[in-house]
C-alpha cells in the first residue's frame, strides 16, 4: 500500500529549495544559521574519574538495602569495590557496570571518552537469550542493540532537598536488525561523592524501564 501522505510529502520536498529561494527573496522566511554553528548551552567537559572513598555508603530511594564501597582496586582506579546488602563483594567498571561483563573494552571505551568529554561513542552489543549458553552460538537478530554513550554536561540535580553537582551522562540503546527496543538513559554522577545519584530512563519502545535516584548515607 501506497502512503499518499508520504508521496505528497516527497514531492514538497523535491521542490523545497525553489520554493524557500522564493520566500526568501520575499521577506517571508529569515535565513538561519546552521545549527551545527551554535555552540551547546552546557558543553561537555574533562572530567577525572574516581571511584567512591571507602567505607561511603548509598541507598537507593525506597529501598532499605545499602551499597558499601571498599578500597579501589589498586591497579586500575577505574574498577571499584561495593558490597550490596548481604552478598559478597562485587567489582564495578566505572561504577556502573558489575563484572565480568560482556564486551567490556568497548564499555570501558565508552565510558573513558564520555567522562573526558569526547564525541559521541556507539558500540554494538548482542545480548545473551535466558535459556541460551553463550555469545557465539547463539547470535539472534532479536538480541542485538547499539549503545551510544556521550556526556551532556555539568548538572545540579536535587535529591530530598539537596542540590548536587554531577556530570550528566547519556545512553542512547537501540534495538537493530529486527529488534525494535529504544530507550534513553541518563547517568548522573556525582562530582562530590563519586557515586551515581540518579538514573533517568525514557523509553521509546518496548518495555518500560523506570529510573531511579539515590542518596548517600555517609
Amino acid at each position: 500500500m501506497i502512503d499518499e501522505d508520504s508521496e505528497q510529502i516527497g514531492k514538497a520536498i523535491v521542490n523545497a529549495p525553489y520554493l524557500l529561494s522564493i520566500l526568501l527573496s520575499l521577506g517571508l522566511v529569515a535565513s538561519c544559521a546552521p545549527t551545527g554553528t551554535r555552540p551547546p548551552s552546557n558543553p561537555a567537559q574533562s572530567v577525572a574519574f574516581s571511584c567512591p572513598a571507602e567505607g561511603v555508603q548509598s541507598r537507593r530511594i525506597g529501598s532499605s538495602t545499602l551499597v558499601t564501597y571498599g578500597k579501589a582496586d589498586p591497579s586500575d582506579p577505574t574498577i571499584c569495590a561495593a558490597v550490596v546488602g548481604n552478598q559478597p563483594e562485587g567489582r564495578w567498571l566505572y561504577n556502573w557496570f558489575k563484572l565480568p561483563v560482556s564486551n567490556e573494552q568497548q564499555k570501558r571505551n565508552a565510558l573513558a571518552n564520555a567522562f573526558k568529554g569526547g564525541p559521541e561513542y556507539c558500540y554494538t552489543e548482542i545480548s545473551k537469550p535466558s535459556n541460551s549458553t553463550g555469545y557465539t552460538a547463539d547470535v539472534n537478530a532479536s538480541y542485538i542493540y547499539e549503545h551510544c554513550w556521550e556526556q551532556v554536561g555539568q548538572k545540579a540535580i536535587v535529591i530530598k532537598g539537596k542540590t548536587y553537582n554531577t556530570i550528566a551522562i547519556r545512553d542512547t540503546e537501540e534495538g537493530r536488525a529486527g529488534n525494535s527496543f529504544a530507550v534513553d538513559r541518563t547517568i548522573y554522577y556525582d562530582i562530590d561523592s563519586k557515586i551515581v545519584l540518579k538514573v533517568d530512563a525514557s523509553t521509546r519502545r518496548g518495555t518500560a524501564i523506570r529510573g531511579y535516584e539515590n542518596e548517600v548515607i555517609k
